[in-house]
């Protein structure tokens, strides 16, 4: 999805984070377990911000889409990993704060929590956005 003035706020916030985790699933430092428990956290931030099940979906989607740009970015020279982890780790942080003040919403069923796979940028990962419980 282009990036246009059309976005509802859940695409704008699907684009932007999803450019900032793909990007720092790029970094050395950041496990793809890391990436994954994000991903899961940001699809349910995202659908909570959605206006309806059609805007949850069309999100979603700008999610993923945005994962791909934010690795294609970091392989072009485009953007720095490290300077990706750095976000991260304060998007991490912000949630954490977010967390605590703020009561759980319902999350649209279009976007709780779906698999995500696309490429990574180490061998043999993938962000899978999906919850894994042991």
């Amino acid at each position: 999805m282009a990036f246009t003035e059309h976005m509802t706020e859940a695409q704008q916030l699907a684009h932007t984070l999803g450019v900032v985790v793909g990007a720092a699933s790029c970094c050395e430092q950041v496990t793809e377990e890391r990436v994954n428990s994000i991903a899961v956290k940001l699809r349910h931030l995202i659908s909570t911000t959605a206006n309806d099940t059609a805007d949850a979906d069309d999100a979603s989607d700008e999610f993923s889409a945005a994962l791909e740009a934010g690795i294609t970015a970091v392989e072009t020279g485009r953007i720095d990993p490290e300077h990706a982890e750095a976000a991260l780790i304060e998007l991490e942080q912000q949630l954490f704060s977010l967390k605590s003040h703020t009561a759980r919403r319902p999350v649209h069923p279009a976007v709780s929590p779906l698999p995500l796979q696309t490429r990574a940028c180490r061998a043999g990962s993938s962000i899978t956005g999906e919850e894994r419980f042991p």
